[in-house]
């Protein structure tokens, strides 16, 4: 944002004209989010199912999911330390679930820094979406995650090689999540610097740059294949206890068993 107000000046034109205009387009680009950002019909579920599974043949997955952390400034208020992630930083935590083409299936954009990926998780209509049946597939998230039978988790000890086999095919396949907020954030540097405006302006920023990244993908946009960065993400193994899912670990259990 530091650039577009540098800019700006150049022109004659004042910070505060220059953040009405962002924000302006910003809403008016977010009224598209809803074409460029959906869950696919029957068919692509099917397909996405087997472009995943060509990735290191791991069965059934309809998404990959994980959070990333969008830096703010501290939008004061009574209310503004729930927005300090666990590393010191203001941010908004953005809940994102990627197709194995590196399109944005869901995003969930309101929640504060500090709010845990599990918790963000469990408040979306993402959840609710599985729990009906109608994702076509599971989900693959981190540790980070409950272990569910929509929901499948890495073995945080694995105890035999048909553990150790689904680990390596759940990490080959979940990182391509990584992949994608590494060109996200690499395609809109803004969101890699950090976010200056009004926590209003920031959401719609974000929702904006994500329609724009999805339009990328539709059109083959070339900056979508070359020089992939990935963005580095831990599996937060150990950063909140979890409840533990004692049917998801069975389902997960019985999953390895089957297909591992």
């Amino acid at each position: 944002m530091e650039q577009e107000i540098f800019s700006g000046d150049l022109r004659g034109i004042s910070q505060q004209s220059v953040s009405l205009r962002i924000r302006m387009i910003s809403k008016e680009i977010c009224r598209l989010l809803p074409e460029y950002i959906q869950h696919p019909g029957l068919e692509q579920k099917r397909r996405n199912v087997r472009l995943f599974q060509a990735i290191a043949g791991f069965p059934g997955v309809a998404a990959c999911i994980d959070c990333t952390h969008i830096k703010i400034v501290s939008p004061g208020g009574d209310n503004a330390e729930v927005f300090r992630n666990r590393k010191g930083i203001f941010s908004l935590n953005v809940q994102v679930a990627v197709g194995p083409q590196m399109e944005m299936l869901d995003i969930v954009v309101r929640h504060p820094g500090s709010a845990h990926d599990s918790v963000i998780f469990d408040r979306s209509a993402l959840r609710v979406f599985c729990e009906r049946g109608q994702m076509g597939g599971f989900l693959l998230g981190d540790n980070g995650y409950p272990c569910r039978p929509y929901l499948l988790t890495p073995v945080i000890h694995p105890g035999n090689v048909r553990d150790e086999r689904y680990n390596r095919a759940h990490k080959s396949t979940r990182n391509i999540v990584e992949r994608v907020f590494g060109v996200y954030k690499r395609r809109f540097p803004c969101l890699y610097r950090g976010l200056t405006t009004k926590l209003e302006t920031t959401q719609a920023i974000i929702c904006a740059t994500a329609t724009l990244y999805n339009l990328g993908v539709k059109c083959k946009d070339n900056f979508i294949f070359e020089d992939e960065v990935a963005e580095n993400i831990d599996d937060d193994i150990g950063n909140i206890n979890v409840p533990l899912d004692q049917l998801g670990l069975g389902f997960r259990n019985e999953f390895i068993q089957n297909h591992f």
